[in-house]
């Protein structure tokens, strides 16, 4: 039987005032495998993924993420993001960043560590 890194079924999202996002959107990656979410402007792949990566609750969503339910925190660690305009509050300094980055990853990083990357 296949294994799936994303196996996910009727998802939807409908924001505050009824803007609709995504509906009835299903979709299978198998594990493995080299995948590509394309559309135009607004087609709702970022709310897909930040769906996938529990940044934003769903309307409605069914499926798992590398074969554990969708916001299994154990698989979540395992996963990655980066959007296309990551924003740190100004007022933290660029140890701050690091740190906060480390600490959502689960990476404990030494300050002589931190010293490298700056």
């Amino acid at each position: 039987m296949a294994e799936y890194a994303v196996d996910i079924a009727g998802v939807e999202k409908t924001y505050r005032g009824g803007v609709r996002a995504l509906q009835g959107i299903s979709l299978r990656v198998p594990e493995g495998s080299i995948f590509g979410l394309l559309g135009p402007n607004g087609a709702g792949k970022s709310t897909l993924v930040k769906i996938l990566t529990t940044i934003i609750r769903p309307t409605r969503c069914g499926g798992s993420l590398l074969c554990s339910p969708i916001g299994h925190k154990p698989t979540l660690r395992k996963v990655g993001y980066l959007p296309e305009h990551a924003r740190f509050p100004a007022y933290l300094t660029g140890r701050q960043v690091i740190d906060y980055s480390a600490g959502l990853a689960g990476v404990r990083v030494s300050a002589a560590g931190v010293d490298g990357l700056l």
